[in-house]
């Protein structure tokens, strides 16, 4: 795991020309957020379990990396979008 947040890092590094910390910070970030989303997929879609379901997507839908930011307005709910272009017609762009 160690070796993959430094190979990560180092692309972060060259590709945004940011230090070398800032780039392992990214990292650890983006390599929190994918452990998380493998805990959020192992979590079965049970009606018993949404709860926890929805906690566990904030949870690494809340975690801001420069390749994932995270906007607000394009997660849930665009009733504004779908009431311009129809229900089910709007894709986000």
């Amino acid at each position: 795991m160690k070796k993959s947040i430094f190979i990560k890092a180092w692309g972060l590094f060259r590709k945004f020309q940011m230090t070398f910390s800032q780039a392992l910070i990214e990292a650890w970030k983006m390599a929190k957020r994918e452990i998380l989303i493998k805990a959020y997929n192992k979590i079965p879609s049970t009606k018993s379990l949404q709860k926890k379901k929805l906690e566990a997507k904030k949870l690494w839908q809340g975690i801001e990396t420069i390749t994932y930011p995270w906007r607000n307005q394009f997660v849930t709910n665009n009733s504004g979008a779908a009431g311009y272009y129809g229900i089910g017609k709007y894709n986000g762009d």
